[in-house]
């Protein structure tokens, strides 16, 4: 409707381009949708190159200067740092960045009772849209042709694409000869190929959508949007992406999305979105996944979030996908560690076996203080007969705390260094400098040990280091 369409963004369809001598470049057509305001900035779809964008200097409705033209109006506008040569019949002139012109295009399709032939599925055909015309072959999903009087759903491939929007409606004719056969309406600009085995569940959908947009329908936009995003599954979409898609203005988005809040995820800023069905589905694999891991190992603190984000919510916006994860802890679903997630109320537990391969990673650490025999990883892991078991034991223990990784090749029990802090402090009263040679002395260890140890401590503002100086922090 005329009322739609004025909410829309703008676009001018181009049917005539000529210059004026001491005015410029000057481009006429029938306003499309939206308005178009002298000193806005314009581009061309489909761009000849990235980057065109012009603004407008000024504009005549019906040879009568005019601050606005609105939809439906003829319109000439006078175009500052465009050239002729830029620009052409069958361009439409739209919001510069956001919008993207469609080669493919899903449509309902009619042809016209006097049709002198049926489409046929591949077909090549001329297509008309706003004042463009292309080379199009159209691939039916449902039909093995379309006969005169019918009408059915299709997708077409153009070879010259258009910025067509959900709504907007064109004119088919054979190639050769140049006859009328019908029409259609575009369903959804810039769609996926569909593969046969997908078009069961894609057809429902698409012939909601069609018979939504093909009369006036208050919940026109919330069913397009929902489409959308349904087809976007758990990777979800932006605003800026809903404007390109849809031909709505940002605040008609927005406006829509309130009233549909309990089907959509909405991140903080107003940007990213998503289709909560998908990911309640990707909740409830998430879930799953980490039973099965908790099962499997039941002295892991739980699931690396990245993991979980790479195999169920791949390609979501990250700030979505915090704020999914803070509402399932909320919800009592899954508890968050750092960087772990584990189900809710799951805490590692150690059976009797555990506890004796626990016994046997302990014995590598008798001594009261680190020193030259000190262990590292390799050494841990390679007690004979330690097996999956222990590794998931000696973990468990690293975090848990119980054993510290220092580096690669010195790990310490907790206990050990609490003991070296305190005798470190006895010997290096806060304020009194040391080096690395006192304290390799004092500890009787190499330097591979020393350096990584005190490294570790300036990390944890125990010691600061100044130069080659260490001191000892206060307590």
């Amino acid at each position: 409707s005329p009322q739609q369409k004025s909410r829309q963004v703008t676009r001018l369809p181009i049917d005539r381009v000529f210059t004026l001598k001491g005015f410029g470049t000057v481009v006429t057509g029938t306003l499309l949708s939206g308005s178009l305001k002298q000193d806005d900035h314009v581009s061309p779809y489909p761009a000849q190159q990235a980057g065109e964008i012009y603004k407008v200097r000024s504009i005549e409705v019906f040879n009568r200067k005019e601050a606005e033209a609105v939809t439906g109006q003829r319109t000439a506008v006078n175009l500052a740092g465009a050239s002729r040569e830029g620009l052409r019949r069958g361009m439409i002139l739209s919001v510069p960045a956001k919008m993207k012109a469609a080669s493919n295009i899903d449509a309902e399709i009619y042809i016209h009772p006097e049709s002198p032939v049926p489409l046929q599925h591949r077909m090549p055909l001329r297509l008309h849209h706003g004042s463009g015309e292309s080379i199009a072959r159209v691939y039916l999903m449902n039909e093995k042709a379309i006969g005169p009087g019918e009408k059915g759903l299709a997708q077409v491939r153009l070879k010259k694409a258009i910025l067509g929007f959900p709504g907007d409606r064109f004119i088919l004719r054979r190639y050769s000869p140049a006859i009328t056969i019908g029409g259609g309406i575009i369903l959804q600009n810039e769609p996926s190929r569909h593969r046969r085995k997908d078009l069961g569940r894609i057809l429902p959908k698409l012939e909601t959508l069609a018979r939504s947009l093909a009369t006036p329908d208050e919940n026109r936009l919330k069913i397009m949007i929902n489409f959308l995003l349904e087809e976007n599954g758990v990777s979800g979409t932006t605003i800026n992406s809903l404007v390109a898609r849809t031909g709505e203005s940002e605040a008609s988005l927005k406006e829509a999305l309130r009233s549909i809040g309990s089907t959509v995820m909405i991140s903080d800023d107003q940007i990213h979105l998503a289709c909560r069905e998908s990911l309640d589905k990707a909740a409830c694999r998430t879930l799953g996944f980490l039973e099965e891991h908790h099962a499997r190992h039941p002295l892991s603190g739980g699931v690396p979030r990245q993991e979980l984000y790479e195999r169920f919510f791949s390609g979501l916006a990250p700030a979505l996908f915090q704020k999914f994860l803070s509402e399932m802890e909320s919800g009592s679903q899954i508890a968050v560690r750092g960087a772990l997630v584990s189900s809710y109320g799951y805490h590692p537990t150690m059976s009797s076996g555990h506890q004796e391969i626990r016994k046997n990673i302990e014995a590598l650490f008798q001594k009261p203080l680190p020193g030259l025999d000190s262990p590292g990883m390799k050494t841990v892991l390679g007690i004979p007969g330690l097996g999956k078991e222990g590794k998931d034991v000696f973990y468990h223990m690293l975090s848990s705390g119980e054993l510290l990784k220092i580096s690669e090749d010195l790990v310490v029990t907790a206990e050990q260094l609490r003991n070296l802090i305190a005798t470190m402090r006895n010997a290096f009263p806060p304020g009194r400098p040391f080096q690395v040679p006192a304290f390799k002395e004092l500890f009787d260890i190499s330097r591979k040990h020393a350096i990584p140890l005190l490294e570790f401590l300036d990390q944890k503002g125990i010691t600061i280091r100044r130069g080659n100086d260490r001191t000892v922090m206060e307590t």
